[in-house]
């Protein structure tokens, strides 16, 4: 008896009871080798994964950063050590990249607009 995958909708159990049901089957499997959009298709990632692996790399990067600053902290001699300044420096780094991904939506949301309304 030849089972695929695609044809199997369950158990064909005719009323038999469950002692009678035939369990002789062979498996058959059927490789298909996929092209490179067909495994992008089948191996993305969902929104929270990605949400995920952003978290990471932000704390991985902002742990750098404090790190950076100890080994700076510990080496310097001077009196006054330097302060880490880390929320000026992100508006200063942040804000451009920012206001570029706000103005680049634009575009896309008008003619998401105008789709929906045509």
């Amino acid at each position: 008896m030849n089972i695929y995958l695609l044809d199997y909708d369950g158990l064909d159990r005719n009323g038999l009871p469950r002692d009678k049901i035939p369990i002789d089957y062979t498996l058959k499997l059927n490789f298909l080798a996929l092209d490179y959009y067909g495994l992008i298709d089948n191996f993305q990632f969902t929104v929270p994964i990605y949400i995920l692996f952003f978290m990471i790399t932000t704390f991985a990067v902002f742990c750098g950063v404090f790190i950076a600053w100890l080994i700076t902290l510990t080496c310097n001699r001077s009196k006054n050590p330097p302060a880490l300044r880390f929320f000026q420096i992100a508006r200063v780094t942040a804000t451009a990249p920012f206001i570029g991904g706000i103005l680049a939506s634009v575009p896309v949301l008008l003619v998401i607009i105008l789709l929906r309304y045509f």
